[in-house]
């Protein structure tokens, strides 16, 4: 069976805060899951896949420790979250 991410591992691997992190757990197409009202648990697999997929576009991007393109299949409102997410936080 595969072993999980927590939040807190999340938060480990892109140096981000809770806010951050429960953001990108909730976005349309990240690869993590919840269990009932509990924990996010996030498939590194996926995790990585997903990354890597920012990676490859070869449109208009931007660096923001990772590459997230402009014209992906994310919405203006859901590009806007993911910048939000890469920008370190104080929690």
């Amino acid at each position: 069976m595969t072993e999980y991410m927590t939040i807190d591992d999340l938060k480990k691997v892109f140096r981000i805060g809770n806010d951050k992190a429960y953001k990108l757990c909730g976005m349309r197409g990240f690869p993590a899951f919840r269990i009932g009202e509990g924990q996010w648990l996030i498939d590194p697999k996926g995790l990585e896949e997903w990354v890597a997929k920012l990676q490859k576009t070869n449109t208009k991007t931007v660096n923001v420790g990772i590459m997230i393109s402009a014209d992906a299949d994310y919405t203006a409102e859901e590009m806007q979250q993911i910048l939000e997410c890469m920008v370190p936080d104080n929690d």
